[in-house]
């Protein structure tokens, strides 16, 4: 998965909502990033109103992966 020494960064959110079978996250300084997200990615016993601490870190493995991915796609349409 990834590498727990990989550089990452945080930031707050707040759990705006649920819609659709799904909840709506609010970040940002000013509230303009919208993340819809599946309930099972949110901690147990999270509700509306609830704020959260979202953390994000480069996946090199994941990215190495998607990219040998492309480049096999790339090759069978060549064919």
């Amino acid at each position: 998965m990834t590498d727990d020494n990989q550089p990452q960064t945080s930031f707050g959110a707040y759990l705006d909502r649920f819609e659709g079978g799904r909840a709506v996250v609010i970040a940002g300084e000013d509230g303009e990033i919208q993340l819809d997200l599946p309930l099972d990615r949110l901690p147990q016993g999270a509700k509306a109103g609830d704020h959260l601490t979202i953390n994000v870190r480069l996946d090199p493995e994941g990215t190495e992966a998607a990219r040998a991915r492309i480049t096999e796609l790339q090759q069978e349409l060549k064919q």
